[in-house]
């Protein structure tokens, strides 16, 4: 399939054919303006309301097992993001993969205080990647 920019193109040009009477209009201007066009206001989206998180610090009625499996998930997509990058050497996943192996050794010890089964399930899961993906960088698969 061909992907064309015709209907860019025609926006495009009916913007032009719009801004000879406001000329010195900027980009952000026109976008405004055409995208008033193309939504009507009983369409436009509600405005975004702010909720505020609750902190690390604060009582937020979860386990500390779970802050430990969200840290572990973090560090598991860093490593998978490190894994895409081409600036990145395998000395550089050492220290993240080091990091990846004690965050699960912790959450291990303590996966049995989770009490929610899809929660333990993801967590084994978890550490089943992290076990993976440690044994894949150990065993020399990434060296090319």
């Amino acid at each position: 399939m061909k992907i064309t920019n015709d209907h860019i193109l025609a926006d495009f040009n009916q913007i032009q054919g719009s801004k000879s009477s406001q000329d010195g209009c900027s980009f952000s201007e026109m976008l405004t303006q055409l995208v008033a066009e193309k939504i009507p206001q009983s369409e436009a989206a509600e405005p975004v309301i702010e909720i505020q998180s609750s902190t690390l610090e604060g009582d937020t009625g979860l386990s500390p097992v779970w802050f430990k499996l969200n840290g572990l998930l973090d560090s598991l997509e860093a490593y998978g993001q490190a894994l895409g990058n081409p600036d990145k050497t395998l000395k550089d996943f050492e220290p993240l993969l080091r990091s990846m192996e004690l965050q699960a050794e912790q959450l291990e010890e303590n996966l049995n205080e989770i009490k929610d089964p899809q929660l333990v399930q993801l967590g084994q899961e978890t550490l089943t990647a992290v076990r993976v993906e440690s044994l894949k960088y150990w065993r020399g698969d990434y060296i090319t």
